[in-house]
């Protein structure tokens, strides 16, 4: 089913049609719920191809601003490149520097602090802002309420967009539960559906 919210359009697809995968990782069986994405977004050059994936793990900001970045590289022509670093953590010397420098001067995720902290977990929040940043209409209205979520909440709108587009929705109770930290299953599940849609 697609529909068109805030701006863009997006396909809201649980199930994936079957095709013929080149990539593969040792520790995603064929039968398991994130493959089909995973797969998808290793042939799309979105996923480094490695032996494993190790998916269970938490991902980190990152890995998350890797593969987010190349995803705008993918969809929307995005250059990425060795720019201006405005984290004093992330030195150029540093392997994810250039999409975090990408994604900063591209406004997709926040230089208000000194720092990036890279290494940390990525949450749900943050995710849903990189999104929001990216691909929303933020002059359109949107509808979609969380219990968890206050308008007080710095996240407010990213997660407002969110719902409302289908980029990301809640846990079944009502509540957004943006605090929560993200597998590297779930971040490719997520960006994965989003690229399919695209």
């Amino acid at each position: 089913m697609r529909k068109t919210i805030a701006g863009i359009t997006t396909a809201l697809m649980l199930g994936v049609s079957s095709t013929t995968f080149a990539a593969s990782f040792t520790d995603v069986p064929a039968d398991h719920w994130a493959h089909d994405r995973i797969i998808e977004l290793s042939n799309a050059g979105i996923i480094s191809s490695s032996d494993k994936f190790n998916g269970d793990r938490v991902a980190t900001k990152y890995e998350t601003a890797t593969m987010f970045c190349k995803l705008l590289a993918d969809v929307k022509g995005i250059r990425v490149a060795d720019q201006n670093e405005p984290f004093t953590d992330v030195p150029k010397s540093h392997w994810a520097h250039e999409y975090v420098a990408t994604l900063a001067n591209a406004g997709v995720i926040p230089t208000n602090s000194s720092t990036f902290d890279g290494a940390n977990q990525i949450t749900r929040y943050e995710l849903a802002e990189m999104f929001y940043n990216a691909f929303a209409n933020k002059s359109a209205e949107t509808q979609k309420l969380f219990s968890d979520v206050s308008e007080n909440s710095p996240y407010f709108k990213a997660v407002q967009w969110a719902g409302d587009s289908g980029v990301m929705d809640g846990e079944g109770d009502g509540g957004f539960h943006g605090d929560r930290t993200l597998t590297r299953y779930e971040l490719a599940q997520l960006i994965g559906n989003f690229y399919s849609a695209f």
